[in-house]
């Protein structure tokens, strides 16, 4: 019993344990969103689908405009799966004596994404969408620390993206900000027929990963993984 008492706190947070201890006339729920365009708030609704009337957003579509055409995202396009194989190269990897997951082909799929997202900030501004001096915040982050250090290292050393402001991080390191533009490298995919997807099944997790952007959120894995293998834990 005290196991089961001590697992049910490390699933949860500080706040919630505290919200849940509140009575009921001394909640209020948020109804109202006023940071992500209406595209990627329906892809948290369902968290929110419970309370009474749901959740509604507060932004005019127009305030959300990312002015971004490119290979990967189109104008209209707020919340996007990038989609990889369930196959080699794009299979997960596990850290040599660690536990830490990364995944080298998602790895490459990002580095094309942020080439992109680059050039078409440079082709907004060129064409008087934004101001010659602004850069496009970014933030990409992952379920995995040793995923996030190696997009770290591939920012830093390779690649030169004069038009972003980059942030990366864990997705729970992320909770309370939110960015223009997120990435969220998704990381799990195994060849096995069935298999965990990990962090992503914490709803709350996924809620904190998708709802940082305000512009466009843009999801880097194997939609075969996460839709067709996903077992219970």
């Amino acid at each position: 019993e005290q196991k089961d008492e001590l697992e049910q706190l490390l699933r949860e947070s500080l706040f919630e344990r505290l919200f849940k201890a509140l009575p009921a006339t001394n909640k209020q729920m948020l109804a109202i969103q006023y940071r992500m365009h209406e595209h990627i708030m329906a892809g948290i609704t369902p968290f929110y689908a419970h309370e009474q009337g749901g959740l509604r957003c507060g932004v005019p579509a127009d305030a959300r405009d990312h002015f971004l055409d490119g290979r990967f995202m189109t104008r209209e396009d707020h919340l996007l799966w990038i989609d990889l194989p369930n196959a080699a190269p794009y299979f997960e990897q596990r850290v040599k004596g660690g536990s830490s997951l990364f995944n080298e082909g998602e790895l490459q799929t990002i580095r094309d994404v942020l080439l992109d997202v680059n050039d078409a900030t440079k082709r907004a501004k060129d064409a008087g969408l934004m101001p010659l001096d602004a850069q496009k915040s970014v933030g990409v982050i992952s379920f995995y620390g040793e995923q996030v250090k190696n997009i770290t290292r591939l920012i830093q050393q390779e690649l030169q993206l004069p038009h972003l402001q980059l942030r990366t991080g864990t997705v729970d390191k992320f909770q309370g900000m939110e960015m223009d533009v997120m990435i969220v490298s998704m990381v799990r995919n195994t060849p096995e027929p069935q298999g965990h997807i990990g962090f992503a099944r914490d709803y709350r997790r996924l809620n904190v990963a998708v709802s940082r952007a305000r512009e466009l959120c843009m999801m880097i894995g194997s939609a075969d993984m996460f839709t067709k293998k996903e077992r219970q834990p």
